[in-house]
């Protein structure tokens, strides 16, 4: 069963400020196809993690590749 909420775009505020929470974490709007959104999904759950967890760790996977130390 699938625990993704999907957003139509035409209901995406472009102009809404980034969310910002506790301890300096912040909320960021992403937009995926369907498609796009479950397939996260299936590879966010075969490796044991949510889809959060999951896009956290490739972006900071991607960063640690980009980013000089």
């Amino acid at each position: 069963m699938s625990t993704l909420n999907f957003m139509t775009a035409a209901t995406f505020d472009r102009e809404a400020p980034l969310c910002q929470h506790a301890e300096g974490v912040v909320e960021i709007p992403l937009l995926l196809t369907e498609r796009q959104a479950k397939a996260l999904e299936r590879a966010a759950h075969a490796y044991g993690l949510t889809t959060g967890e999951m896009v956290r760790q490739m972006l900071q996977d991607f960063l640690a590749q980009q980013l000089p130390y």
